[in-house]
């Protein structure tokens, strides 16, 4: 059983890795050496301290990332998006819809700027 989940994980995690190609995070951002299988490792490690365990959760957290600074060279994992996912009162599809919301907010106003 060890050995399906081995292979499950190492599959979700490549089909990732191809994600970020796809949408340019590993040429983008900095990985500060890391890389982009590592990087997607960890922020998949830090999505899980936060209990988003489904594959939809962990890549709309993948693609918040840059964003929440939980992604290898941009810094620490900003105050109110670790207020948002620490809320264990929400559901974590809430949670990665509240912290969309806010980036999408944050956007918005940067392009008004």
């Amino acid at each position: 059983m060890e050995a399906l989940q081995a292979v499950r994980r190492t599959s979700f995690e490549n089909a990732v890795v191809e994600h970020c190609r796809r949408n340019g995070m590993g040429s983008q951002h900095d990985l500060g050496g890391e890389t982009l299988l590592g990087a997607v490792r960890g922020v998949i490690a830090h999505a899980g301290r936060y209990g988003l365990r489904r594959e939809g959760q962990i890549i709309r957290f993948i693609d918040l990332a840059p964003m929440i600074g939980v992604w290898p060279g941009t810094g620490t994992l900003k105050l109110w998006a670790d207020e948002i996912l620490s809320d264990q009162e929400l559901a974590p599809d809430l949670r990665i819809a509240l912290l969309e919301h806010r980036v999408r907010g944050m956007q918005s106003e940067e392009g008004a700027a």
